[in-house]
């Protein structure tokens, strides 16, 4: 059948099937293959977890970069937690040990786009979001979750930032954020809720983790579940940015969580 615009055909809703985010090119629907990524973590594709047993040992980067996080501890091995989100498989951090790790340092400038499927598991006290590129020697941290709040933007000099979310919330929601020319700006489900100047540079030269953001002078542990995690090399513009949420929230089931009036908020993008 041919797609004639203001119809809907049944090859159309077809595409948009759940299952037919696992392999989106199959298909003819965009995802983070479509652009050039710095890291690309994703729990859906079972493939790339390495996990004997449910415990994870390596979590592979299908960015094409080879940066894939890994924990050499077996007792600070998160799990996978089994169709969680939309029938698809998360990888669970305990709060207490968990973490997940590159190498070495994903960014060394402060210059990326980041953005995230999370849910925040404890319904009190601190829950780490994503990333010791995040936080800088002071334990200023950009985003991260607690029990009352998501509280964003606060690694910038001289404020702790903004809360959006009044009540203790542990749901699955999409994060984003930008960093270029030592401003920040937030997104939470797809709409800007935050920005900052004056960002602190140490966000730069420090491995990318999940689950521990630890610094030394700190500890912020997570108890997190984490769906997908895309970093990008720079910003994206607002026509990727916005192809990325439609990409996450179609394929994990939150377009509900998208904004009216999104380009994505009823089908997911295409090439």
């Amino acid at each position: 059948p041919i797609y004639t615009p203001g119809k809907l055909t049944l090859a159309k809703a077809f595409t948009q099937q759940s299952y037919m985010w696992d392999s989106p090119a199959a298909h003819g629907l965009w995802s983070p293959a479509n652009i050039t990524t710095a890291l690309w973590l994703d729990a859906a594709d079972a493939s790339t977890v390495t996990a004997p047993g449910g415990v994870v040992e390596q979590w592979n980067d299908k960015s094409g970069n080879g940066r894939n996080v890994t924990q050499a501890t077996s007792a600070n091995r998160p799990t996978v937690a089994n169709a969680v989100l939309n029938g698809k498989n998360v990888i669970r951090f305990d709060g207490i040990n968990d973490k997940l790790a590159t190498a070495s340092a994903l960014y060394t400038t402060a210059s990326l786009g980041i953005y995230a499927v999370t849910a925040n598991r404890n319904s009190s006290g601190e829950s780490g979001w994503a990333g010791q590129y995040i936080q800088d020697n002071a334990g200023r941290t950009l985003i991260y979750q607690n029990g009352i709040s998501v509280r964003a933007a606060a690694i910038f000099t001289g404020s702790n930032g903004a809360d959006f979310l009044a009540t203790p919330n542990t749901s699955f929601h999409l994060f984003g954020y930008h960093v270029n020319a030592g401003n920040a700006e937030v997104f939470y489900e797809a709409v800007s809720r935050n920005t900052a100047s004056n960002l602190d540079n140490e966000i730069a030269n420090t491995p990318f983790a999940l689950g521990d953001m630890s610094n030394g002078t700190v500890t912020i542990v997570a108890a997190l579940d984490a769906a997908e995690v895309v970093c990008l090399p720079a910003p994206a513009s607002t026509n990727t940015r916005q192809k990325l949420e439609g990409y996450l929230a179609h394929k994990w089931g939150l377009a509900a969580n998208l904004p009216s009036g999104h380009p994505y908020k009823t089908f997911g993008p295409t090439p």
